[in-house]
């Protein structure tokens, strides 16, 4: 099989990460079992949006040629981040003869949730799943708390009173 690869520069928000797609590369490569497989890798950029330590762990399925290709293949690098940072990594998906990047789509993410799509193509829609800032503008006010002491008690209590005869909160 000859190398393909294709430049793809698509970024997505997933699962608290910000994933910057550079390139897919068709290539002989392997399965997670060490047999001779073609597979692509995805060579992308991930940033965890968060404070705490994450790896990224979106679902991540290939579609191409009518199929769904999701089976992980060796040599990926999915990194795990501190809050704040970002680093490069690379996943890597078996695929088979019938696979074609030109038709391809990266999903990403289970399907009881959203999902960001990529398209390798000029066909498809990105959809990115990218936050939306928005603006909003409030007014705080604050009521006056009610007094502890209710309406027409007598005060604090002093000690000459017997404690049952006044509230507990001494008025």
């Amino acid at each position: 099989m000859e190398t393909t690869t294709a430049a793809i520069s698509k970024t997505v928000w997933y699962g608290g990460f910000r994933v910057a797609v550079k390139t897919a590369t068709l290539q002989n490569g392997k399965d997670m079992a060490g047999a001779a497989k073609p597979v692509v890798a995805l060579a992308a950029n991930f940033e965890n949006l968060g404070p705490q330590t994450l790896r990224f762990g979106g679902d991540l399925v290939l579609r191409s040629a009518g199929r769904n290709y999701f089976t992980i293949g060796e040599g990926g690098d999915l990194p795990a981040l501190p809050g704040g940072a970002n680093q490069d990594g690379t996943a890597v998906i078996v695929v088979d003869a019938q696979f074609r990047l030109d038709d391809a789509e990266l999903v990403v993410g289970s399907s009881e949730k959203n999902q960001a799509r990529v398209p390798f193509g000029r066909t498809g829609t990105l959809t990115s799943l990218e936050p939306v800032v928005v603006p909003m503008t409030m007014k705080l006010a604050t009521a006056p708390s009610p007094s502890p002491c209710a309406a027409g008690s007598s005060g604090p209590t002093s000690h000459a009173s017997t404690a049952s005869s006044r509230p507990a909160s001494g008025c």
